[in-house]
């Protein structure tokens, strides 16, 4: 299984999203773009939240990503992924350890439940003992006809210690004065259905 470990935090606003965008840069470099479209599906009776667990095909800069998150022990979550890939080719995921009652899911088993339009500026940052993608996110979380929009940063583990990327990312939210994100997009986008 792959396994995802990730921090997230809320932002104010497109302000706090620019001073941060400006001050990781001047530490680690230049952002890369990339103009995020997803959509999370389940069936029509909630099978996967009801397990919370999140599918969804997301185009990245045009191209697909399919992707499949379960829960994991502690922070951590399950996470299969296949570039270039749709919900015809859910079957493939299960090669890579996803389980076999997502994967066995047939395309029109399946329903649009809600979604998100976002840009994400995304770099590598060489932390003390971790290595971490960070993503500044701002866009729009839709569902139910209703839009919400969002700004937020993610820290992503690519490699090293869990326990020292969690402790550099406690010291930037104590310095900029960040508020932890504990839904992910998928719980806030689904909220607008229900509300």
């Amino acid at each position: 299984m792959g396994l995802e470990l990730e921090f997230k935090y809320a932002l104010t606003g497109p302000g706090q999203l620019e001073e941060l965008r400006q001050e990781l840069e001047k530490a680690f470099g230049p952002w890369e773009a990339v103009e995020m479209e997803t959509v999370y599906y389940d069936t029509p009776d909630q099978a996967l939240a009801a397990r919370h667990w999140t599918l969804r095909v997301r185009q990245e800069n045009g191209r697909p990503v399919l992707t499949v998150k379960t829960p994991g022990p502690g922070r951590a979550r399950g996470e299969w992924e296949l570039p270039g890939g749709g919900l015809a080719d859910l079957s493939q995921l299960q090669a890579l350890g996803a389980p076999w009652e997502v994967t066995s899911l047939q395309p029109d088993q399946l329903l649009p439940r809600c979604g998100a339009r976002f840009r994400r500026l995304r770099l590598l940052a060489c932390l003390p003992d971790a290595v971490a993608e960070l993503a500044l996110d701002q866009g729009v979380l839709t569902g139910g006809g209703r839009d919400l929009p969002f700004w937020e940063l993610e820290a992503e583990r690519k490699g090293g210690s869990g326990e020292a990327l969690a402790q550099w990312c406690r010291s930037l939210s104590e310095a900029w004065h960040l508020q932890e994100e504990t839904r992910s997009k998928f719980a806030r986008a689904a909220s607008l259905i229900k509300t």
